[in-house]
């Protein structure tokens, strides 16, 4: 009968970033990695409070590594520039902007825009973007999926929800 050989090997894990990018309108660049962490093996006793914080300290080190060669990759791949502050990657902003900035709202955040009911059936098309593909939400409100003042349909394009007529909201 053969032997059994049993192989220690150093404990693994995952680090994984993604980015996405805007290139143009209606078009994203996603670029992502898996990246291998090896953490140094554990000291045959930790015991003490001191062992278990500098193994703790070691692993976090090798982790903060990892994420820092993965977001390398992923802003190396995607043409993105960033620089190195004390060992922490920063994107940097592709455009400037001359002047001053001032956040303008149509409509306060507390009075969102009043809903029309829509008769039975589907709509033929969204008043907020005047798309005509919708995601149908009621067999889902049906089975409990969803609540039931969730909406009956929702725009594909700008997300709004619309409502059947008599439909709780």
């Amino acid at each position: 009968m053969a032997e059994e050989q049993v192989v220690i090997t150093t404990p693994k894990s995952t680090v994984y970033i993604e980015r996405s990018i805007q290139v143009r309108q209606y078009e994203s660049l996603k670029v992502a990695i898996h990246y291998p962490v090896d953490f140094p093996i554990p000291p045959d006793e930790l015991d003490s409070v001191e062992a278990k914080a500098a193994y703790r300290a070691q692993v976090d080190t090798a982790i903060k590594e990892a994420y820092y060669i993965a977001k390398a990759h992923v802003y190396e791949q995607a043409g993105l520039t960033f620089e190195d502050r004390d060992g922490v990657l920063i994107e940097k902003v592709a455009k400037t902007f001359e002047g001053a900035a001032e956040v303008v709202t149509q409509r306060p955040p507390s009075a969102p825009r009043p809903q029309r009911a829509v008769a039975a059936g589907q709509p033929k098309r969204c008043e907020n973007c005047s798309g005509s593909d919708f995601y149908d939400n009621r067999s889902s409100k049906a089975n409990g999926k969803y609540k039931a003042n969730a909406p009956d349909f929702k725009c594909k394009q700008c997300n709004k929800g619309i409502w059947l007529e008599g439909a709780s909201k």
